[in-house]
C-alpha cells in the first residue's frame, strides 16, 4: 500500500475537506470521490493497459516513479471529467434546491483540483490534452521536504476548515484527525521508499481498494453528524 501513498494523497484529501466550507451540503464522501476520481479512473486504465505507470531502473524514492496518463490526467481530461463531476453534483444537489449549483460546482472543483496539484508535484509528465502535445507539471516533488510541508499543511488546513464547518461528536473529530494524520504519514514514508512495488498492477487493485476505504470513511464522518456551524 505504501506504494500508492507515494502518490500525492493525504494532499487530496486535503483539498477535499477544504471545499466542505463552500459545499456543505455535500457529503464528505462525495468529496473525496471527487477529489481521487482521476487517480481511480487512472488505476482501472492501467488494469485495462490504456495507461502506465513506469518504475526507473535506479529508482531513489516513489517520487521518481513515471506516467503516461492522458486519458484521466491531461488538462483535458481533467477538465471533461469536472464536467462529468457537475453533472453528478447537479443531481446529488436535487434535494437542496437553493444549494444545487453549489453541490456542482464544489464537486467540480474537487476533480480539478486534484490536477492542479498534481501538476504542481510532478515533473512536466501531463499533457495538455494527449500524447503528442504539450506536457505539464512544475516538478515539486524533486524537493521532497518542501514537497512534505506543502502537503501536511494543505492537509492540516483542510481538517482544521472542515471542523469548522461541521458539528461532529468528539468520536468522528478524534476519526477524522488520526486517519488524516496517520494518512499524512504513511504518504511521506511512502514517498520517502527506495523500494520498488511487485508489481503495478497489484499497485493499482489495491490502490482502488484503500481508495474505496477512504471514501466510505468519509461518509461515515458525514453520517449522524450534530449539524453544520453558522
Amino acid at each position: 500500500m505504501d506504494d500508492y501513498i507515494s502518490c500525492m494523497f493525504a494532499g487530496h484529501l486535503g483539498a477535499g475537506l477544504l471545499l466542505k466550507r463552500a459545499g456543505r451540503k455535500v457529503s464528505l464522501g462525495w468529496l473525496f470521490f471527487g477529489a481521487m476520481l482521476l487517480d481511480i479512473l487512472l488505476w482501472l486504465l492501467v488494469l485495462a493497459g490504456v495507461e502506465s505507470v513506469q518504475v526507473p531502473p535506479h529508482l531513489r524514492t516513489m517520487a521518481d516513479l513515471t506516467f503516461d496518463f492522458p486519458y484521466s490526467h491531461s488538462l483535458v481530461a481533467g477538465l471533461g471529467w469536472s464536467l462529468v463531476m457537475f453533472v453528478v453534483g447537479w443531481f446529488v444537489g436535487r434535494r437542496f434546491p437553493q444549494q444545487r449549483l453549489a453541490c456542482a460546482l464544489v464537486l467540480a472543483a474537487a476533480v480539478f483540483s486534484h490536477f492542479a496539484l498534481d501538476c504542481l508535484a510532478h515533473i512536466p509528465e501531463l499533457p495538455v490534452a494527449g500524447r503528442d502535445s504539450k506536457l505539464l507539471g512544475f516538478g515539486l516533488w524533486r524537493n521532497l521536504p518542501l514537497a512534505w510541508s506543502v502537503e501536511t499543511a494543505l492537509t492540516a488546513a483542510g481538517v482544521w476548515v472542515f471542523l469548522k464547518a461541521q458539528l461532529l461528536d468528539r468520536r468522528r473529530i478524534f476519526a477524522l484527525v488520526a486517519v488524516m494524520t496517520l494518512l499524512t504519514a504513511m504518504t511521506i514514508l511512502g514517498q520517502a521508499s527506495s523500494s520498488a512495488p511487485p508489481s503495478i498492477a497489484a499497485v493499482a487493485r489495491s490502490s482502488l481498494v484503500f481508495i474505496a476505504l477512504v471514501i466510505w470513511f468519509g461518509w461515515w464522518i458525514d453520517r449522524c453528524k450534530e449539524g453544520i456551524r453558522p
